[in-house]
């Protein structure tokens, strides 16, 4: 009875020494599982790098914008009734004579300026009413899909 228990122990000894460590299947499904987290998180750090540059161009545009509309309001760019102006930020910058003043020019090449007037249509009025409607696209990115767009009504003040 006494060799029947020794070989009991020994035989659970042997067994416990083979399983101490990690099976190849575990290692793989621990490694898969790392990497599927990995691959996660890279695709977030993407997203928030490419937010990041979108927020950096709207806040370009925006300035460019403010500085067109502002330009409109003091008389410095004139805008006739369907007249329509479109060029890249600093050719209409230089043909309108505008100042924009930047660290880096190098980065305003890739936006893109359409500014148009019209005279809308209000019930009641007629073709010739003192509103001028100005519509301004700043534009920007791959082909320029992204965009600011800026709608102001002004006072149309015929010039004699």
């Amino acid at each position: 009875m006494t060799e029947n228990k020794y070989l009991m122990l020994t035989n659970k000894l042997h067994k416990n020494k083979f399983q101490n460590g990690f099976t190849l299947i575990e290692i793989a499904i621990a490694v898969f599982m790392l990497a599927s987290a990995l691959v996660v998180m890279l695709g977030l750090e993407q997203s928030n790098i490419a937010r990041t540059l979108n927020d950096q161009n709207r806040k370009v545009a925006l300035g460019l914008a403010r500085k067109i509309m502002s330009a409109i309001e003091l008389e410095q760019l004139k805008i006739n009734i369907d007249e329509e102006k479109e060029a890249k930020v600093m050719d209409f910058f230089s043909q309108n004579n505008l100042e924009f003043d930047t660290e880096d020019k190098d980065k305003l090449d890739k936006f893109q300026v359409s500014l148009k007037a019209s005279s809308p249509e209000i019930a009641g009025f007629d073709k010739d009413n003192l509103i001028k409607l100005i519509q301004l696209r700043i534009s920007w990115g791959d082909a320029h899909k992204e965009n600011l767009d800026i709608i102001k009504y002004s006072e149309h003040v015929e010039n004699d």
